[in-house]
């Protein structure tokens, strides 16, 4: 048979005593609620598991929707690939544009203080 601790003594007890037989606390309520509450927590996380699987799903079915009406119509896609091309130029240039921090003074004057 499953113990627990009194919450008053700290005796071990049998989690089906509704009093404890060591000081005669009452313990039907303080089991009962540690249940209900282990019980809320488990529906909690199931809560936001399903939520999160909920939010994946809706974003799965957003984008397989777009892709199909991208393969739908021509020019949709054309300007899509076309914007994408842009948005990757842009990227390209701001790297190139970047100081490298390999080479920079700062960097080199760092390494020779070791």
């Amino acid at each position: 048979m499953p113990l627990k601790k009194c919450p008053d003594c700290n005796q071990d007890v049998s989690v089906r005593a509704e009093t404890c037989p060591h000081c005669g606390a009452p313990l039907k309520f303080t089991f009962l609620f540690s249940r209900i509450f282990a019980t809320s927590i488990l529906s909690g996380c199931l809560l936001v598991a399903f939520g999160y699987l909920g939010i994946m799903i809706l974003t799965v079915w957003i984008v397989n929707k777009e892709m199909n009406e991208l393969e739908k119509d021509p020019e949709l896609r054309q300007g899509f690939l076309e914007q994408m091309r842009t948005e990757r130029e842009k990227i390209e240039r701001n790297d190139k544009d970047k100081p490298n921090s390999e080479t920079t003074p700062e960097a080199e004057g760092d390494s020779t203080n070791e």
